[in-house]
């Protein structure tokens, strides 16, 4: 690396190197919780958003940084990368909005795909086709939250996600390893209790029809509760692993806060062309145009 750097350029990779720890020291405390299976999915889609934004933060400002890394796998991470832009990485949200119905009907069929037997069609009629993760009362995960996050051609089996955790434990060894990091402590006293959870199986149209919107406003619910278990998920869980003072922290907020208000706006946008009732009116007054 070169010897000299701006102090922008400084304090990107002191950035960098805190949240390295901080990412590895929250995946290894998670992963000896009993509920680290209720936690990882949300947690994964952070950790690999850091991967891919520091990766190529740490290219710009040393490009021989590049040698040091598997880049074939990271590039393949950058596929599956949770998007926390939601909306805004289509130019044409009804595509978005699209997408995420194509989503919907995928992790149907998964959640589904063992029912075979004479009455399948009966059974599929019945059961439930999505999975939701409740803590304190909260949503901080769904299936279909989850299959967004980690990309249209996640396998959702062992395999894949075991193949995801290696890139991302190589990745953050190959940084802890390679730099001079100071070791920063995290906030361990929390105790997670299983009484706090909840995982409830339902039918995806039976709560996307929850809202008070609209008829054809409630094609946006799946969008919307893709926000609303995003800040949750950092609300709930991934502040409590970390100090309110923490910058790693404060990243992460700001990155989930912006992107969920600038997809708000865009449904926002759409709403508003047409007929909104008071319910909708007061929803996104409330969320996006308060500073």
């Amino acid at each position: 690396m070169k010897d000299e750097f701006t102090v922008n350029e400084l304090q990107a990779l002191k950035a960098c190197f805190t949240d390295a720890i901080h990412f590895r020291n929250m995946l290894v405390y998670i992963s000896e919780l009993k509920e680290c299976g209720l936690l990882i999915n949300g947690f994964m889609s952070e950790v690999s958003m850091f991967v891919i934004e520091s990766y190529d933060c740490l290219v710009k400002i040393a490009p021989e940084v590049k040698l040091l890394f598997d880049t074939v796998s990271i590039e393949a991470l950058r596929k599956s990368r949770h998007r926390a832009k939601i909306l805004e990485y289509t130019k044409d949200i009804n595509s978005g909005l699209n997408y995420l119905s194509l989503i919907d009907i995928k992790q149907t069929k998964f959640f589904q795909i063992h029912n075979t037997s004479l009455f399948c069609k009966l059974k599929q009629f019945i059961q439930p086709d999505m999975g939701i993760t409740k803590y304190q009362g909260h949503f901080i995960t769904t299936t279909h939250s989850t299959v967004f996050d980690m990309g249209p051609d996640a396998k959702i089996e062992s395999e894949y996600f075991f193949s995801i955790g290696e890139v991302i434990r190589i990745y953050l060894q190959t940084i802890i390893e390679n730099f001079e990091i100071d070791e920063v402590s995290i906030n361990s006293d929390y105790v997670f209790s299983k009484n706090d959870y909840q995982i409830l199986d339902i039918k995806s149209k039976s709560l996307f029809k929850r809202s008070n919107f609209q008829e054809s406003n409630k094609r946006f619910a799946p969008a919307l509760i893709l926000i609303l278990v995003r800040l949750n998920y950092t609300k709930m869980i991934t502040s409590q692993f970390l100090s309110k003072n923490s910058h790693t922290l404060i990243r992460l907020k700001f990155i989930n806060i912006y992107h969920a208000c600038q997809s708000l706006t865009k449904i926002q946008s759409l709403v508003m062309k047409g007929a909104p009732t008071e319910n909708e009116i007061m929803f996104f007054k409330t969320i996006v145009n308060l500073k």
